[in-house]
Parts: structure tokens; C-alpha cells; sequence
């Protein structure tokens, strides 16, 4: 009956009736069409009849091209302002990971200087790429914005007083001394000397003593670590994050301590009894020598113990400061991770909890076995996608945004999957505002599982889809035939129903059902003629677009091919280069070709005509 009924609304296409064989067979929906001239907004009236229909296209040519004015605006004005990056720039964000790496590395190596490490080949290397990365450093700094209270700061004047106020004097203190070891040792290389006086050792020790003031860059790591949780968008991996930063912390901890450790040893006089004369580690590797005090360390905070004890005073109260500190610090780590435990257990036992009840209540209510499994599956998906807070209304902090930045949230979100449509591709490039507004008033999420219906044959249509996740399967009988066609829809390729906004009314030709999860957007037609209809540019091109189509729709060629999707191996057109076309006609003749064009599934972007090689 399902196709019988479809079938009958297909053959609506290709009957006419005998004394008008021409008449359009699909009718424009009332608003996009223009009856008269009043029928325009009053003050664009008064202009058409004051300076003519010129001057009207120049105005909605003029509001067209508003969004390029503004870029032009507050684009760069001069070279320097051009070098200047956006915060959120990838480059910068890959050099700043870089960047923390060298930290990592200078804040594990720089204290074991105290176990008079010999020098290698990397420790060298290492030393050499440390100095040019933070010497480049310098002037990446002054060519990046950065964001205070909320306001992104571009302008290269208080970028350079920010630094000025900031990093300058710790890079200098860092930098300078470096320059100067470089230069001595130079020279010393040049003249074929060794630095053996006691003069020369000591100024030595002095460079190195100002390189340790590299440690002071940790206070950057803070800003790496929220950028690295940033980056999971999963409440499970936070947590177990958040355990693993607390035992590496914990490690790092004890790794200064350490050292620390073998450093009041080695300050004593050669006549006094120390840790490492008692117990014979003068002649130990350094190896050996760190892992000793790494040991040492940990069975401060830890109910272990080892045979090594403070021999003097000074040894015995740094051993007291580790022990009272070990108290707080270890407790405050021990904490930390037996609540991301606590919270991770708790997350299990709830998914464990709702997923028996809802066992529970299948098996009381006698559900069928197929509809069981159906229900679980996509209740096991709609779970972790809860759990990844992809959902907008589970961010509940969203809602101090002001309105204007919810919107462009929502655009931000969604255009990506209706730039596949020529006509959404021009207007999210050329009127973002307007975009933004069917983003906020006429877009909504609908998510179905697999082998749900979206729409039966027959049906009348109400939305039109985009795909933004998932697989769906679309069955139609071509008229006159028995056989069905099956078209595969996935997401970036196909769009669904578009008849609905541009015709009074459409019947859906053919069954869509789910293949699996899936998250589809839909266009609510009503709102979306009136988000057009307050810009006077895009209304009068949506209008000629909409006639375009209409008159694309009822051609005979298209009778027999009549389908809910744009694509398809039955389409014998390139779709979307038409309808790219239509928009293109839609423009002021000195508008067109001089907008980003639309080419094909890739949505490659260049200048000139809108219609592009598929």
C-alpha cells in the first residue's frame, strides 16, 4: 500500500492535464513569491520609487558584500600587524608543544648537574636546539595575540608591553649568561686552552648556576597542561588523566628531592661524616649515586625504609623538612587520586545500574527480543555520546553565552554539514549573519538508531535533512517499474528533501530507514524563510533561486527521475553545479563571479563563478 501510494504521488508529476500541458506542477510556496512591488519591506519601496530599481540592486549589492567590508575593516592595516598570529594559530600551538618539551627536559636534567654528569652528545645537542628555540622564542612572542578578560588582543604595541612585563626578564637572565658561555668557550676553543684555572672553573660554575634559572619557565607548563586537557573530550579519559598527572607529579617530586638530598652531602667539608662517606658512595657511579637518592626519597613518603640515615646536622633537618612536607604533599596526591578513582567507579556503577533497570523493565513488560537488542544498542551509543558531552544541553555553563555568541556557536556547529548545498555554501561565506540565525531558529538535531524510519512513501514532508553522523539506506520504486532502487546516504554527500522549502507542498517518494546510529539536522522550513526574509539581499536571491528550482523541478526530463535525495546513481545531472548555477543567477549581474565558488563534495574554495568543477 506504502508504494502503491508513493507511486501515485510520483505519477502527480508526469500527468497534466490536456489544455495546459505547460503548467507548472509543483507551486511556489507563497512567500517566495512577488506579486507586486509593495510587497516589498516600505523603506526599500520608497527607494525603488525614489531612485529606481538601479539604486535597489546597488543597496542589496552593497548589503551582500557588508561582511567583506568588515573583514577589510579589521583586517591587518600594516606589515607588522599581518605577522601577528591568532592564540588559537596551530603553528603556534606545535611550537608551544615544543616548547614545553625543552621545560620537561630542562627540569629532569638541570638538577642532576648534582651528580656531576659528564657531558654527551645529546646533553649537548640538547643544549644547542635549547638556545636557539628560546632565542627564536623571543620574537614568536611578540608575533602572536593573546586573550585577556575575554577579549582576544591582536595589536603589536601591547603584545610587546605584555612581554615587556612578563617573560623579558626571566629570558634575559637566562639568555645572557648562555650567550656568554658560548662566547668564553669559543674563544677557549680558538685558542687551544682549557679551562683549568680556578678562575675559569668558578666562572664556570657561575654560568651554570644562572642556566638553572631555566627551571623557572615551569610556570608556562601550567598552560600546556590545560591545553593537553583541552584536548580530551571525554570525561573517562580526564580522570585518568588527572591520576596519571598526580603520580607523575608525585615522581617529579621526589626526583628534586632527590637531588636535593645528594646535594647537602656533597657541600660538606671532606673532614665531615656524611651520608655518602659512611656508607662508601664517593667512588659510585652517578647512576647508581640518583637512584640511591631516588630510593631514599620515596621511603619518605611511604611507610618503607632503607638502610640509608642523615649522619649530621644538616643532612638530619633536611630529612625532618622532607618528612613534614611528605605529610601534606602525599597526602594532598593520595587524595586526589582516590577521588578520580571514587568518581570513576561511580560512573561505572551508574551506566551498570540504568542499564539493569532498563534489562529489568524489558524482561517484566515481555518486550520483543529484536526490539530488546534494538533498544540496548542504541542506548549503549547514546550513553557514550552523553559521556563525551557532545550534547549542547548538558554543557550547562553554555547558557551565560549572550545571544549572539550562541548563535555563532550553533553555526559553528552545524555548518560544516549544509555547506554541501551550494545555496548554504554562499550564504555562510557571504552573509554569516544570516547563517547564524537558521542556525539558531531553524536547525535542530535529531538523533534516530538503527532501522528506525525517518519517513515512509507517501508521507508529506516537513524538514529538510542533512547528515552530520551515520548511514542511512533510501529505497524507491522508480514509477512503472517493479523492482525498488536502494541509495546509500552518508554524511557530507547527500541532502534530503529539498522541495520543502520552495514548494507548497511535497510527498516523500520513497522509504528512508538508519543503517545505523545516526545524527541527522533538520531545516524547518518556516523558520527559515523568515531568517532570510530580514536580509533584503539574500531574500530577493532566495527568491530567484526558489523560482529557478521550481521551474528545474517541473521540467519533463525530470519526471521520471523524481527523488528525495540530490545524489544518486539514477541522477544523470551533476546536482549541486545546477543549483550553484541558480544561485549564481540569483546575484546582481556586477555581483557575480566575484564570490567564493562551490566545487562539488570537496568545498574546495577559490574566487570567481560560483559553479565549479565537481
Amino acid at each position: 500500500t506504502l508504494w502503491r501510494t508513493a507511486g501515485a504521488a510520483a505519477m502527480t508529476v508526469v500527468q497534466t492535464k490536456k489544455d495546459s500541458e505547460d503548467k507548472a506542477l509543483f507551486q511556489l510556496r507563497p512567500f517566495w513569491k512577488i506579486k507586486e512591488d509593495n510587497e516589498l519591506p516600505s523603506p526599500l519601496t520608497r527607494l525603488q520609487t525614489l531612485h529606481g530599481m538601479d539604486h535597489l540592486d546597488s543597496l542589496t549589492t552593497s548589503i551582500t558584500s557588508s561582511c567583506e567590508l568588515i573583514e577589510t575593516v579589521q583586517s591587518p592595516r600594516n606589515f607588522v600587524q599581518r605577522l601577528v598570529a591568532h592564540p588559537g594559530n596551530r603553528t603556534r600551538l606545535a611550537w608551544d608543544l615544543f616548547g614545553g618539551a625543552l621545560i620537561i627536559y630542562d627540569m629532569l636534567a638541570i638538577p642532576t648537574w648534582v651528580f656531576a654528569v659528564p657531558e654527551s652528545v645529546l646533553s649537548k645537542a640538547m643544549e644547542t636546539i635549547s638556545v636557539v628555540f628560546w632565542t627564536l622564542n623571543i620574537f614568536a612572542t611578540l608575533t602572536v595575540g593573546y586573550t585577556y578578560k575575554g577579549v582576544t588582543i591582536m595589536e603589536p604595541k601591547f603584545i610587546a608591553m605584555r612581554y615587556l612585563k612578563t617573560w623579558f626578564v626571566v629570558d634575559m637572565f637566562v639568555l645572557l649568561p648562555e650567550y656568554i658561555e658560548i662566547a668564553y668557550k669559543g674563544t677557549a676553543v680558538s685558542t687551544d686552552s682549557e679551562p683549568t684555572s680556578a678562575g675559569s672553573i668558578r666562572l664556570l660554575r657561575i654560568f651554570r648556576l644562572f642556566k638553572a634559572m631555566r627551571l623557572l619557565r615551569l610556570f608556562k607548563l601550567r598552560w600546556l597542561l590545560q591545553l593537553i586537557e583541552d584536548l580530551l573530550d571525554s570525561e573517562f579519559a580526564s580522570i585518568v588523566a588527572n591520576i596519571i598527572k598526580m603520580i607523575v607529579l608525585l615522581l617529579i617530586v621526589n626526583h628534586f628531592i632527590a637531588c636535593g638530598w645528594w646535594l647537602i652531602s656533597v657541600s660538606y667539608q671532606p673532614e665531615v661524616d656524611t651520608w655518602i662517606k659512611v656508607h662508601d658512595f664517593d667512588d659510585a657511579t652517578w647512576q647508581y649515586a640518583y637512584t640511591t637518592s631516588f630510593h631514599w626519597s620515596l621511603t619518605q613518603f611511604t611507610p618503607a625504609s632503607m638502610h640509608i640515615q642523615p649522619q649530621n646536622f644538616g643532612e638530619r633537618l633536611y630529612a625532618v623538612g622532607v618528612v613534614v612536607f611528605a605529610l601534606v604533599g602525599f597526602s594532598y596526591v593520595v587524595g586526589s587520586i582516590t577521588g578520580s578513582l571514587t568518581q570513576l567507579r561511580a560512573m561505572k556503577e551508574e551506566a551498570a545500574k540504568q542499564f539493569w533497570q532498563l534489562r529489568r523493565y524489558l524482561r517484566k513488560n515481555q518486550v520483543p527480543l529484536l526490539l530488546s537488542l534494538r533498544i540496548n544498542r542504541y542506548l549503549e551509543h547514546a550513553w557514550q555520546q552523553q559521556a563525551r558531552a557532545s550534547d549542547h544541553s548538558r554543557v550547562t555553563i553554555l547558557a551565560m553565552l549572550s545571544e549572539q555568541l550562541q548563535s555563532e556557536l550553533q553555526s559553528a556547529v552545524t555548518v560544516p554539514h549544509l555547506e554541501i548545498h551550494p545555496l548554504f555554501h554562499y550564504i555562510s561565506k557571504v552573509c554569516p549573519v544570516t547563517m547564524q540565525r537558521l542556525a539558531a531558529s531553524a536547525m535542530s538535531k535529531m538523533p534516530v538508531a538503527a532501522n528506525d524510519s525517518i519517513f515512509l512513501p507517501g508521507e508529506k514532508a516537513t524538514h529538510v535533512y542533512f547528515m552530520s553522523e551515520g548511514r542511512l539506506a533510501y529505497i524507491q520504486r522508480p514509477v512503472g517499474q517493479e523492482e525498488s532502487k536502494k541509495e546509500h546516504v552518508d554524511a557530507g554527500e547527500h541532502w534530503i528533501a529539498e522541495p520543502v522549502l520552495w514548494v507548497r507542498s511535497w510527498m516523500h517518494l520513497g522509504l528512508m530507514v538508519a543503517l545505523r546510529e545516526c545524527d541527522i539536522l533538520r531545516v524547518d522550513p518556516v523558520p527559515f524563510a523568515a531568517s532570510i526574509a530580514r536580509s533584503p539581499a539574500m531574500l530577493k536571491m532566495a527568491r530567484e533561486y526558489a523560482f529557478k528550482f521550481v521551474e528545474w523541478l517541473n521540467a519533463k526530463e525530470r519526471a521520471l527521475t523524481q527523488s528525495d535525495i540530490a545524489q544518486g546513481r539514477r541522477c544523470l545531472e551533476d546536482v549541486p553545479a545546477t543549483l550553484a548555477g541558480f544561485v549564481e543567477q540569483g546575484l546582481p549581474e556586477e555581483a557575480r563571479g566575484t564570490y567564493p565558488r562551490f566545487i562539488g563534495r570537496g568545498n574546495a574554495m577559490s574566487r570567481g563563478s560560483l559553479v565549479g568543477s565537481p
